[in-house]
């Protein structure tokens, strides 16, 4: 020790600093050298917290005093950087690897120098390679902390019985470890010496812990040393993917015993246990990709899959497949593609209420090329010829049925097998017998005989109704003889009974409203809009002298923000403090609506959505939404803003763009498409240019590099009639319907 001096903090003071020291190691050894009863005693003498230590003060106050080597300290004492610590040059967790308040000693390290070491308060080691011995507890069985007055007293230490024994991996472990640290010579590692210290303690402990204790409950498991543990995972992780692959491969082994011969059967967390799942999800560094790889290795290997999804390497053309992988890449859910796997014969009778079978990919094969061939029911309708409501009547007379319901509500979501839908379109043409007479439409003859479609098709299918000329594709294009359009009875599907009274369905109320068709329920809940009489559930209608009130007398608040440019909830404050009436939202009526008047009143005539509409235009978007409405068609007409609206088909294609031009009096309808906004319609277009132009002869083309456009112009005129606007309308449906088919036809191609 050195002389007393009053130079200094204290009157005494270590004669060296010595390497490895910290500054709490060091400010132990001033308490003892100043005769304090503790380390604690000595911190509340001079001003610094003795119990709870805070290591930039005390280095600071260590460094003082001029001890050779006082500069030991400021390298020895670790660094604390949120929740990791810097010591030596490596960096290790706070939290799980650094326990400084209550460490362990190694009794030979002290009788060879009395000072205190910084690896001593590393958690994840507990053995000294120096003098190849555990470190050690108090001889009285309490843990040690940093402040006690005897700590590091050779005399004081005494080896803790522990239930796991200190082996060569405990050796190995902690020369890796304080190798790197600098504390002994380095034992090289080629995979792990370039990773930081950190991610190889936890990946070593996340291995040693399933080794040691798989099968074992959590509370079991975390009562594991973590330094026994590190030692026994570093054994495999040091040598890599293969390392890990033969660990994983020991758990499936030790699996093998308890489950029998069935064991390559079972899930990957079956097979392995918690530590499959532990390394997918808690290891994310690049010692997680080490041990992901090694686990893909054992997978591969043993043919294994997880519940959900394989844990392995993505799906290869050559690589099995799992329920779920299948279901992702047909886009299918689960249950459906167990379902069709199981009647397609490709899931073992003994696992079909299993979800950890697998695919080989033959089987992946015929799954798919049997579900590209599968239809919804208007896809099916179109391909028969026959609109859907004659379609569904027929199939109550007819072995086609749908072979199942994929996904969605109602009967829409139908899927029939494509096969059997041409091999009827072949009966159909098999069983009709043509004859040598004039000849009308299949629509015009059903008109003309007052007989429903469906009706028709069936007395064809039986051979009791002759035809003049075959379909092009079934009953699309159908002629049958003049002399046979007289109203006839028959069995089969009955005629249509004409409804006597006229309603709007939801989907065109909802069109006319600019909201969804849940919004229109929600409004008839409300008792805003009256269901038609005589209608009742998925038939109910929209009574027209209803919507009519309801639409002269409100406007949804989401009208008025996209006619001025502004946010729904903008317009929504400014009218509340002008003292608009509003509607409320109520059950499932989800958009305010705003009195027109009220509006106006309060927020002046340019706020009136009425003139902003004006009436060439209004009058165009009523005839288009009558003759669709009238016709039964598929297509529909949506986003009408203003001068322009959009028709789409069922399934939400859009198909054309219709606009107007209220001072020329001009309807303007194209089919357009860019690689931007939607490149599988512009390859469709480029590509059957030439049947486009010859199903739209009138239509413009201009093309682009990334852009096409169809266009055609009507001319009304400024003396344009009703029937000149139903006219364009019946146009314009008929170019949406052979885009639609178009469409349809090279999906069927494909």
């Amino acid at each position: 020790m050195a002389s007393p001096s009053t130079r200094y903090p204290l009157p005494s003071w270590p004669r060296e600093a010595h390497p490895f020291e910290p500054a709490h190691g060091y400010f132990r050894r001033l308490a003892a050298a100043n005769a304090q009863v503790s380390v604690r005693t000595l911190g509340s003498y001079v001003g610094v917290n003795g119990r709870n230590f805070d290591r930039e003060e005390l280095l600071e106050f260590c460094s003082r005093f001029p001890s050779k080597g006082i500069e030991n300290l400021q390298r020895s004492t670790p660094q604390i950087e949120g929740s990791l610590v810097i010591m030596n040059g490596e960096i290790i967790s706070r939290t799980k690897d650094y326990t400084p308040y209550h460490p362990k000693a190694c009794a030979s390290c002290l009788r060879a120098s009395y000072h205190y070491r910084n690896w001593f308060d590393l958690s994840a080691v507990r053995f000294c390679p120096i003098h190849e011995a555990p470190l050690c507890d108090l001889n009285t069985g309490e843990r040690m902390a940093w402040w006690q007055a005897d700590l590091g007293h050779p005399a004081s230490l005494s080896r803790s019985e522990d239930r796991f024994s200190y082996d060569h991996r405990s050796l190995e472990w902690a020369r890796y470890v304080l190798g790197r640290m600098g504390v002994v010579d380095r034992c090289p590692s080629i995979v792990l010496d370039a990773l930081p210290l950190v991610d190889v303690i936890a990946g070593c402990v996340l291995l040693g812990t399933g080794a040691l204790a798989n099968h074992a409950s959590s509370s079991e498991r975390r009562a594991l040393p973590r330094d026994h543990a590190a030692a026994v995972g570093f054994e495999f992780l040091k040598r890599g993917e293969e390392g890990v692959r033969d660990f994983f491969l020991a758990q499936a082994d030790h699996a093998a015993e308890s489950l029998g011969a069935s064991w390559r059967g079972t899930t990957v967390d079956g097979s392995f246990g918690w530590i499959a799942s532990a390394v997918k999800r808690s290891l994310t560094s690049e010692v997680g990709d080490i041990c992901r790889s090694g686990l893909d290795a054992a997978i591969d290997k043993l043919g294994l899959y997880s519940r959900s999804t394989r844990l392995g390497p993505e799906p290869q053309t050559s690589s099995n497949l799992t329920l779920t992988e299948l279901a992702v890449r047909t886009q299918m859910p689960k249950r459906k593609v167990r379902l069709i796997a199981d009647r397609l014969g490709l899931v073992s009778p003994a696992r079909a209420g299993s979800q950890t079978y697998w695919f080989t990919p033959s089987q992946v094969e015929a799954f798919e090329a049997f579900t590209a061939d599968l239809l919804y029911r208007n896809e099916a309708a179109e391909r028969i010829g026959l609109l859907r409501p004659a379609f569904d009547a027929l199939l109550a007379h007819i072995d086609l049925q749908p072979y199942t319901r994929l996904a969605g509500p109602g009967p829409s979501a139908d899927m029939f097998v494509g096969s059997e839908v041409r091999a009827f379109v072949e009966l159909v043409e098999h069983r009709a017998v043509v004859v040598d007479q004039p000849g009308l439409a299949f629509d015009e003859f059903c008109q003309r005989s007052n007989r429903s479609p469906g009706e028709v098709a069936f007395a064809v299918i039986q051979g009791r109704q002759n035809i003049t000329r075959r379909g092009d594709r079934g009953f699309a294009g159908m002629q049958l003889p003049i002399a046979d359009a007289v109203v006839v009875k028959a069995d089969g599907p009955k005629p249509r009974r004409t409804c006597q009274h006229s309603g709007i369905d939801f989907a065109d109320a909802a069109s006319r409203l600019g909201i969804s068709p849940i919004a229109v329920s929600g409004l008839v809940e409300a008792g805003h809009l009256k269901i038609q009489d005589g209608t009742i559930g998925r038939r109910q209608r929209i009574a027209p002298d209803s919507l009519d009130n309801f639409d002269a007398k409100y406007a949804a608040v989401g009208a008025y923000a996209r006619a001025f440019n502004l946010s729904p909830q903008k317009v929504s404050a400014d009218f509340r403090a002008a003292g608009v009436t509003i509607l409320d939202r109520n059950g499932r009526q989800k958009v305010p609506w705003a009195d027109r008047i009220s509006v106006v009143s309060a927020m002046g005539d340019e706020w009136d959505l009425r003139r902003q509409l004006d009436p060439f235009s209004s009058m165009v978007w009523e005839a288009l939404r009558s003759h669709l409405r009238s016709t039964g068609s598929p297509n529909r007409l949506v986003d009408t803003v203003s001068t322009s609206a959009r028709i789409r088909s069922g399934s939400g294609h859009t198909l054309l763009h219709v606009s107007t031009c209220p001072t020329g009096k001009l309807i303007i309808a194209s089919a357009q498409a860019n690689r931007a906004a939607a490149s599988a319609w512009l390859e469709l277009l480029t590509k059957r240019q030439d049947d486009v132009c010859e199903m739209w002869p009138q239509a413009l083309v201009t093309r682009a590099s990334d852009s096409i456009r169809f266009e055609q112009i009507f001319a009304v005129g400024t003396a344009g009639t009703t029937g000149q606007l139903h006219h364009v309308a019946r146009l314009i449906d008929q170019i949406a319907t052979n885009l639609r088919m178009l469409r349809l036809t090279e999906k069927a191609a494909a």
